[in-house]
């Protein structure tokens, strides 16, 4: 076992450029990791300032001054958050209360295609055990529907904390 481990030693971390990059790799994911949750919003600026560089870069490479091509591509960045926020979000908030909304209309057209087949099918199954199976999916709504009221709620800060390192950002 030892001549084992001695081998692969000798293969793979026998290059100083190897341990090098491997402690540079490692001490980095330690950094991240104790650390990720404070350093998010500082690396989602360093993202988007490089993102944001190429934008600034063509515009001063079309012949743009450069104060006027880096406030054009902040108000354009700007232009595009408030525009998924005020277009998207309202589209998925409208379309989720939809779902809840219409969530016992479409529970009452399941239970009656559920009876017509078990009409069909009898031999299949008994009305006892088709009652069983909506009692049991009844249940089971309620309690999605509950998770879902306790996600919503439990996700009120995470969003709170998203738009703070949007604003910080």
């Amino acid at each position: 076992m030892l001549k084992i481990l001695k081998s692969w030693f000798d293969r793979y971390l026998s290059d100083e450029e190897a341990v090098i990059l491997l402690a540079i790799f490692g001490g980095g994911l330690f950094f991240i990791v104790s650390w990720g949750d404070i350093l998010a919003p500082v690396i989602a600026s360093i993202i988007l300032a490089y993102v944001l560089q190429g934008l600034i870069s063509y515009l001063k490479a079309k012949g743009v001054n450069h104060i006027v091509a880096i406030y054009s591509s902040y108000l354009l960045f700007l232009g595009a958050v408030v525009g998924f926020f005020f277009s998207i979000m309202p589209l998925v908030w409208r379309q989720l209360s939809a779902l809840i909304r219409d969530m016992p209309a479409i529970v009452t057209k399941l239970k009656r295609m559920v009876f017509e087949l078990q009409e069909e099918y009898s031999t299949l199954i008994t009305l006892q055990e088709l009652d069983t199976i909506i009692q049991k999916l009844t249940t089971e709504m309620a309690k999605f529907g509950q998770w879902m009221l306790s996600l919503s709620l439990e996700s009120l800060p995470v969003f709170i904390t998203a738009m703070i390192y949007l604003i910080v950002v």
